[in-house]
């Protein structure tokens, strides 16, 4: 019998165990943001792509249509936010890591 088997031991520790950081939640956090920019992105890209071969190479129906949305100037300050975090989160890490 092993010696986690005789004292009822885990065999290794499970995640739960470990108590939420700053720094984990801040990485986990910017890895999120990370995924959200670039969906974001890439939806707007694909939908500015698609704009332009629906209307006839017409780009100003495609910001006609983006200022149309309701939740535009909200979504447009989210995004900033997101994208500003993310960038200085990644300039905390180069500096951490490689001592920038």
């Amino acid at each position: 019998m092993s010696y986690a088997f005789k004292f009822n031991r885990p065999l290794s520790p499970h995640i739960l165990i470990y108590e939420p950081n700053f720094t984990l939640l801040r990485s986990i956090f910017h890895r999120l943001t990370g995924v959200f920019l670039t969906l974001t992105l890439t939806f707007l890209l694909l939908s500015l792509k698609f704009s332009l071969v629906l209307f006839w190479l017409d780009v100003s129906s495609f910001f006609t249509f983006l200022n149309s949305i309701f939740i535009y100037f909200t979504f447009k300050k989210i995004f900033l936010l997101l994208l500003i975090y993310h960038f200085l989160s990644g300039l905390l890490y180069l500096k951490i890591n490689y001592i920038l």
